[in-house]
């Protein structure tokens, strides 16, 4: 039991879709769901219905980096530091109803169960909406990515850097894009994905 606490705690609690991810979590997905009997889709439609799926993560990848802009036009017209990011993008947000961290699963779980009853892809959903979203926020509970570990990572690039420095946590955001592109959870600018087979 206190294993399982222990665990849990190490667990990262917010969830953050990586565009590196999302090929793997629609196979996986559908995968799982179709295996588990709770969908049913013929092996013809198999890559369709990930594609669906990946069209789903594709627009809120698209709605975040909307999100970041608004961010960052939001505080260079009010003149507002950086510490005050966070709150900034939390606060649009809510006003655009974008969901963020532990929300994120939740909505992505439901954009899918209402493709999968309105694909032409599915062939027959058996399992109630309850137990397709729980299978669902398990599978994507998988692809969690620890950010304090990234976190980690970066600072020691920049350990010579004086932390109280503006230029600290510019540089720093830079460094950690860079340990996340060196994981495969971000691209360069382009294509996002590798093209061809899903």
């Amino acid at each position: 039991m206190e294993a399982d606490m222990q665990e849990e705690k190490k667990r990262p609690s917010n969830f953050r879709l990586y565009e590196g991810l999302v090929e793997r979590i629609a196979q996986q997905v559908v995968r799982t769901l179709n295996t588990q009997g709770k969908i049913e889709i013929e092996p013809s439609n198999i890559q369709e219905a990930q594609v669906d799926l990946i069209a789903i993560m594709d627009d809120y990848l698209m709605r975040d980096r909307r999100l970041r802009d608004a961010v960052r036009e939001r505080m260079s017209m009010l003149s507002l530091p950086f510490s005050e990011r966070g709150s900034i993008r939390y606060q649009i947000a809510r006003e655009w109803n974008h969901p963020l961290g532990r929300s994120v699963p939740n909505f992505l779980a439901n954009q899918f169960i209402y493709a999968f009853f309105n694909s032409g892809h599915v062939e027959e959903v058996y399992a109630d909406d309850y137990t397709l979203r729980r299978t669902i926020e398990e599978i994507l509970d998988g692809f969690k990515v620890d950010e304090d570990q990234i976190r980690e990572e970066a600072e020691k690039l920049i350990k010579n850097m004086d932390r109280s420095q503006l230029q600290y946590e510019i540089e720093l955001r830079k460094k950690m894009n860079e340990v996340r592109r060196r994981k495969g959870l971000i691209f360069e600018r382009g294509p996002r994905r590798p093209q061809g087979n899903v």
